[in-house]
């Protein structure tokens, strides 16, 4: 595992990336504890256990996060791959390593997962806005002459009263043209 280290330390290491660096199962645990990662390379052969077996218990304990980790192995048969991705690696590595391959996924990773931290962040600003839009809907009933609206407890109010109420609508009062001529016949519209 030490040698597998320092090989991606030296391919990865003029990308400008910071490390938190793991020698086994329990080194990995207190690491992601201690600040979560944006990307996990996980050896799936660690000295003290399985890397699919702690992949599966990062992300059970980390659920609420978006924790992409890419597997490293020796192991080349589909049924290894299938069990990584079982579970829950977003992609899997094989050694010998090939620079331009792992700076690639690597790259590749990181970037879903800003999209994906941009997406639940706007997620969750849209969210908050609806919750602060009122929002009228359904049948209002309002009266045919007086054209009060009645609300929920049963009392009648003012128009303006009950929208100001439902929603964030704020009323400006004037008259129409045919109101200011049956209530001011004298009174033009420019006078208003």
């Amino acid at each position: 595992v030490a040698e597998n280290v320092e090989v991606l330390y030296r391919l990865l290491q003029d990308e400008g990336y910071r490390f938190a660096v793991a020698q086994n199962v329990e080194e990995t645990y207190w690491a992601v504890e201690k600040e979560i990662p944006d990307l996990i390379l996980l050896d799936v052969m660690l000295p003290d256990g399985d890397g699919f077996d702690a992949a599966e218990e990062l992300l059970q304990r980390y659920s609420e996060y978006y924790l992409p980790i890419i597997f490293i192995t020796a192991r080349t048969h589909v049924d290894d791959k299938l069990r990584g991705f079982e579970a829950g690696g977003v992609d899997y590595i094989t050694k010998p390593f090939e620079y331009r391959e792992v700076q690639a996924r690597v790259k590749t990773h990181l970037a879903l997962k800003r999209a994906e931290t941009e997406r639940s962040q706007l997620i969750e600003e849209l969210q908050a806005a609806l919750r602060e839009v009122k929002q009228l809907q359904g049948i209002i009933p309002i009266c045919a002459h007086c054209k009060k609206v009645r609300d929920d407890s049963g009392f009648w109010q003012q128009v303006e009263y009950y929208i100001s109420t439902h929603s964030q609508a704020e009323f400006s009062h004037s008259l129409c043209p045919n109101c200011l001529q049956e209530l001011y016949p004298g009174l033009s519209e420019s006078e208003e």
